[in-house]
């Protein structure tokens, strides 16, 4: 047997030898996992008992609870962003309820459904009042960034009263929350 014939089985050995250890790394890896599909978003509302807070869609961060809710029963509800325009008639559909009604301690939670604008948010204020430009503006609540297809996170009300709110980058996006009071 010559030298030149010899040395294809020993390179099928390793190939093969290397494609066995690469397959078993990645099935070590988590190759073979689930991936958890993230629930869709749904408008209605849903109801939680704390401890357990499981909103529809997972918010980007979950803020901690007000001390005055702590136990209490509340509902979650959402708030739809959709299409930004700056057409006077439809700036009421842009937050969708532009007016929300819930009880103290519930949640809202804002889902930017616009298909054409990437970024909004929902902001304590008034822009025509408050002194939104002003770098020591304090808005009572700041969703931050919600890009498009994506939610809020969530955001209790503890205190009766309304709220109005805007989008920072289009000030012209306003709604309001109005918390009435728990009854006892």
């Amino acid at each position: 047997m010559s030298w030149g014939a010899s040395w294809k089985p020993l390179l099928l050995r390793w190939a093969i030898l290397l494609v066995v250890l690469i397959v078993a790394v990645l099935c070590m890896s988590g190759c073979g996992q689930k991936s958890e599909e993230p629930a869709k978003p749904s408008p209605q509302e849903e109801e939680h008992k704390h401890p357990d807070d499981s909103p529809t869609t997972k918010p980007l961060e979950t803020p901690s609870e007000d001390h005055r809710c702590v136990g209490v029963t509340y509902k979650t509800h959402t708030v739809v962003i959709n299409k930004a325009t700056q057409d006077p008639e439809l700036r009421k559909k842009i937050f969708s309820p532009s007016v929300l009604e819930i009880v103290a301690c519930d949640k809202v939670q804002w889902i930017n459904k616009d298909s054409i604008m990437q970024y909004h948010t929902a902001t304590g204020g008034n822009p025509d009042m408050d002194k939104i430009d002003d770098p020591n503006f304090k808005p009572m609540f700041d969703t931050g960034g919600i890009t498009k297809g994506t939610a809020s996170k969530l955001v209790q009300f503890a205190d009766s009263g309304e709220f109005p709110y805007f989008c920072k980058p289009h000030h012209w996006m306003r709604g309001k929350i109005k918390v009435v009071s728990r009854r006892k």
